[in-house]
């Protein structure tokens, strides 16, 4: 049975092609309020506060209960069912039998098909006036404005294809009573002048900028944006670009930038007849190195060049389907719209037939990935082509034999040259101290330095050391690296941007600005708000609208730093709010560990927070899952951040524990000096306040550090001590780990069958406790016991069970430990060309969490490898790089520790 329910306009369904009796304007809002979140249930609170809003009624509950039946009798005939579970009511039908959902399905295909004016054509085609035209209910104003503004957009989108495809004149009568209506739309009036243009009416147009400058700084105090600026100067020069091309001719670089320096091996590196790709952060300055290059090799492009900026990472609009870039270069070749290929094949057969022998150059800046430029290169050899992307593309470099041109940050004298040509060489000199600091704190980025430079510009009288000073804070740095205009001209477009929020949206933006971390997950918010997400999403929907938030990945919202800045500024924080959160986030990973991989620098966050507030209940339960997480992924740089946050706080619950994980880190990283100071002073802290815990944990991070000096004596008695700790106090891990340690150490002094033993007792206790951990730390315990005793093939099993459950724990620490053990093992057992992989995994997983032991040991194994193999230079290579480690760590000779092969 066909339905159809109408929301952009009256509210009116029908099945079968006959009308259905909604009731009244009330019942009708009801249904209105249910099928803007069909097939999701919508909470009875929702549902009230929608419909009546503030003047809610005490008989509300019993009149929606009777709506809600009239609704369900009326439907059920057309096979729609309104339901109760899941916390609300759910009314059940198609999508598509929505006009409202049917829009927007029809305008996110858009935004990605080959060819959209047809699919925006029949979304703006279901509007018959207002959303809910015949409604009152107040809890439907923000949808309203919301799906007006969406209209808006679609419309927007819909006209600048028609332009693009030459219908200027027939759009031309629309967009002059467009702009009547809304004269401050600054798009809309690019859209128009750009008609008019095209039509020969530059004055007109020129006429119109003039009106929407005058207004926006009457009104708004503000200048038109860069978008139409650059539209009014390119008509005031008469830029040909801005008509179709008479010969497919096309010429469509940007200016080249005006104070280009430095960048010698890398516009060396470009070469006419190739493909390069250049790559590099944003804002080091690849696309002025392209165009800088472009413009000095004019000469070898007799045909023409091609540009087009694919978006890749613009953080307001999302990458530029191919597809769009093609009909633009088909477009600027000359071809007319009704000449273009339906199909996105034929269209891309069709550009690859029309540059083949053509000594063209095509610039595609900004990226995304290698999927999005392989539609757009030739196919011929006769062209050159520079591809700019933070990413290297290393499947275009790969499969298309480019040239990779990487882009780093200036060299030094090249940064303090950029700054000269803006500020002159006397005003440097005369602040060589400031120039040093600015140079350092804008990390020789150019886009940085540029920003600078100009707010230094704009105030002659300002010593570059207060600029330099203003950069030592975040906030006085966000203003420093301002467009360069005055300081306060970024808060007054903030402003107004600020002014167009309703208050709901504005609390939550105040709210998102003091949560704690970079982003926040969609299912957070609810402990953030204390509100359901149908409540807030709207709200949610309405900053990101205004690019205040940006979902930088599906169902994740982060702030950029300056809006969240200015949005703190804005409220007060909620301490209530935070709290809520950090409790969300907690019980998130206790019921999926998994997310820690996501939430841990939101958690960080969260810590640092708690403390600053002193909020002993958070950092306790932070404290419990945080180290743990960032010790077996190797982040000791953080560790070492809580750990010490957590002993700051003075709390005596926190200390011990703080102490033991500072001890441990430290041990991790090689510092093992440090480590034996730390685990001292935990000592005493247990001792003090009789935890046994913090004692046995103390006993056994002496005895492992005293090993790793190569001291066997003192680091047995301090494992034997921890032992009968843990057996006394029933401590499993204490026992278990001590039981490791004493294994260690034996097989240290040489006692390999003692160490042996020892193991698998640890393996014993461990497997008893569940507790995996300690588990592979035997079982590395077992295997390197084995090869000392000449039974390497016994060690190879016992690593590799290590290295399979490290891996699936994500536990990098335990993944390097378990590949150098697995490399010595099987070059123990003559498989030397075997033993090379783990070896070099090991070394390189040690070497990215920092773990110098771990590095030390590999290579002190790969150079007895290359040895046997006969490869004395690789040899001598790896016993270098041991002897620099060994003396950095003052460590012991190595052979004591790890004996040859038996």
């Amino acid at each position: 049975m066909t339905v159809e329910f109408r929301l952009l306009g009256v509210v009116e369904a029908g099945s079968e092609g006959r009308p259905l009796d909604l009731g009244h304007a009330r019942q009708r809002s009801v249904l209105a309020v249910l099928l803007t979140e069909v097939n999701r249930p919508v909470p009875v609170a929702v549902l009230l506060d929608r419909v009546w809003g503030e003047h809610l009624p005490d008989t509300a509950r019993d009149t929606l209960g009777s709506y809600l039946s009239r609704l369900r009798r009326t439907l059920a005939p057309a096979g729609i069912t309104l339901v109760r579970g899941n916390g609300g009511y759910t009314l059940a039908a198609p999508e598509a039998a929505v006009d409202l959902h049917r829009f927007r399905a029809l305008c996110a295909k858009a935004r990605t098909a080959a060819e959209p004016l047809p699919l925006l054509e029949a979304a703006l085609a279901l509007w018959r006036g207002e959303p809910f035209a015949d409604l009152a209910a107040p809890g439907l104003d923000p949808l309203r404005t919301a799906l007006t503004q969406e209209r808006h957009t679609a419309e927007l989108d819909r006209d600048d294809l028609l332009l693009a495809k030459g219908r200027h004149a027939k759009l031309l009568p629309e967009l002059t009573t467009a702009v009547a209506a809304t004269p401050l739309d600054e798009r809309r009036t690019g859209q128009l002048m750009l008609a008019l243009c095209r039509l020969g009416r530059q004055a007109d147009a020129l006429a119109h900028y003039t009106d929407l400058r005058t207004r926006l700084a009457e009104e708004l105090g503000i200048d038109p944006g860069p978008r139409l600026r650059e539209l009014h100067q390119r008509i005031l020069t008469a830029d040909p670009a801005l008509t179709p091309p008479a010969r497919g001719i096309p010429a469509q670089l940007p200016a080249p930038p005006r104070l280009f320096t430095g960048r010698e091996a890398e516009l060396a590196a470009l070469t006419v007849g190739e493909t390069s790709v250049v790559s590099g952060i944003g804002g080091i300055g690849k696309t002025s190195l392209v165009l800088h290059w472009a413009q000095a090799s004019l000469p070898a492009f007799p045909d023409g060049q091609l540009y087009v900026d694919l978006r890749g990472f613009d953080p307001a609009s999302p990458p530029m389907p191919p597809a769009v870039a093609l009909r633009g270069f088909l477009d600027a070749l000359g071809v007319l719209p009704s000449a273009v290929p339906v199909d996105e094949h034929a269209q891309a057969a069709r550009y690859r037939g029309l540059v083949t022998g053509r000594r063209l150059l095509i610039v595609l800046d900004n990226a995304r990935d290698s999927e999005q430029v392989l539609p757009l290169l030739p196919g011929g050899a006769t062209c050159t082509v520079v591809v700019t992307s933070r990413h290297r593309l290393d499947g275009l470099l790969a499969t298309h034999r480019a040239r990779p041109v990487p882009v780093p940050g200036l060299a030094g004298s090249d940064a303090r040259q950029l700054l000269a040509r803006y500020l002159g060489e006397a005003r440097l000199a005369a602040e060589p101290a400031a120039v040093d600091a600015l140079l350092t704190r804008c990390a020789r980025l150019p886009l940085a330095l540029g920003i600078v430079a100009a707010r230094a510009a704009t105030h002659p009288d300002f010593p570059l050391a207060a600029l330099a000073e203003e950069l030592r804070e975040d906030t006085t740095r966000l203003d420093a690296l301002d467009s360069g205009e005055l300081t306060a001209s970024l808060r007054a477009v903030f402003s107004t941007t600020y002014h167009a929020l309703s208050p709901a949206a504005a609390a939550l933006a105040g709210l998102l600005a003091h949560a704690p971390g970079p982003d926040l997950g969609l299912t957070a918010l609810p402990a953030l708000t204390d509100e359901p997400l149908p409540r807030t999403r709207p709200h949610l929907r309405e900053l990101t609208a205004l690019h205040l938030v940006q979902e930088h990945t599906p169902g994740r919202y982060r702030m950029h730093d300056l809006v969240r800045l200015f949005a703190a500024d804005q409220a007060k924080p909620d301490d209530t709010a935070q709290r809520r959160l950090i409790e969300h986030q907690l019980q998130s990973i206790a019921e999926d560990p998994d997310r820690l991989a996501l939430e841990w620098p939101n958690l960080l966050a969260a810590a640092e927070l708690a403390a600053r507030r002193d909020w002993l209940p958070e950092l306790t339960a932070l404290a419990a899952t945080l180290p743990h997480y960032l010790d077996r992924t190797g982040r000791y740089d953080d560790t070492i951040v809580l750990n010490t946050l957590l002993l700051d706080t003075g709390h005596r619950e926190l200390t011990g524990q703080a102490m033991v994980g500072l001890g441990l880190t430290h041990w991790r990283r090689g510092e093992f000096d440090t480590a034996i100071q730390r685990f001292h002073r935990a000592l005493a802290h247990g001792r003090q306040t009789g935890d046994e815990l913090i004692i046995g944990r103390s006993l056994n991070g002496l005895g492992l550090s005293h090993l790793r000096r190569g001291e066997c004596v003192e680091a047995l008695s301090w494992h034997r001590a921890a032992l009968t700790i843990g057996r006394s106090a029933g401590i499993v891990d204490v026992e278990g780990y001590a039981l490791v340690g004493i294994g260690f150490a034996e097989q240290t002094a040489g006692d390999y069958e003692s160490a042996l033993s020892h193991h698998r007792m640890a393996v014993t206790v461990a497997e008893s406790a569940g507790d995996v951990d300690l588990e592979c730390h035997a079982r590395n315990g077992i295997g390197v016991a084995c090869v000392a005793l000449g039974r390497a093939g016994e060690a190879v099993p016992q690593h590799e069970q290590v290295l399979a459950v490290a891996r699936q724990r994500d536990n990098r620490y335990l993944q390097g430990h378990a590949l150098v053990c697995l490399g010595l093992a099987l070059h123990c057992t003559g498989a030397l060309d075997a033993a090379l992989p783990p070896l070099h995994q090991g070394l390189a997983l040690a070497e990215a969490i920092g773990e110098q032991y771990q590095q030390a040991r590999a290579h002190q194994i790969l150079t007895g490898l290359h040895q046997d193999r006969g490869e004395p230079a690789q040899a001598a290579h790896h016993e270098r790089l041991l002897l620099q480690l060994r003396t950095a760590l003052g460590l012991p000779e190595f052979r004591a520790l790890f004996p040859p092969r038996g």
